[in-house]
């Protein structure tokens, strides 16, 4: 009897172990299937700007920001490539893909952070709404 009584200790052990292994990779699952993504509009960089509308004077609250939201995403918009290249130091952790509206990265962009621990880039390109998108 004794030998059964150890067995069935053994198997009841295994399967309570097998349950916890099953709870903690669905955890896993879960966790890399879940995507924070915020979306901003950051506010192009004015001439016109002063005082808290100045880039100068929110750059690092809008950073801080950005931060604090812990986003594996950010969609930005009206975003300037000085602005874009600040952001792109200051988030560090953070991979980007900016193209500008204009041949020369004068005009604003839409740039796409991802957070470099959980996504990487294979591949980038744009892609135009009109057949005609300097006009």
């Amino acid at each position: 009897m004794k030998p059964y009584v150890i067995l069935f200790s053994v198997v009841a052990g295994l399967s309570f172990m097998s349950c916890k292994a099953a709870k903690t990779l669905a955890q896993i699952l879960d966790q890399m299937l879940e995507v924070k993504a915020v979306s901003f509009n950051i506010r192009y960089d004015a001439d016109s700007d002063t005082g808290a509308q100045d880039w100068d004077d929110r750059k690092d609250r809008v950073a801080a920001l950005l931060r604090l939201t812990h986003g594996d995403i950010f969609g930005l918009q009206e975003v300037q490539f000085h602005q874009w290249e600040y952001l792109q130091a200051a988030l560090d952790g953070y991979d980007s893909y900016f193209l500008g509206r204009d041949p020369d990265n004068s005009g604003e962009a839409c740039p796409i952070f991802f957070r470099r621990s959980r996504f990487g880039l294979l591949n980038s390109g744009t892609f135009w709404y009109s057949d005609t998108p300097d006009q």
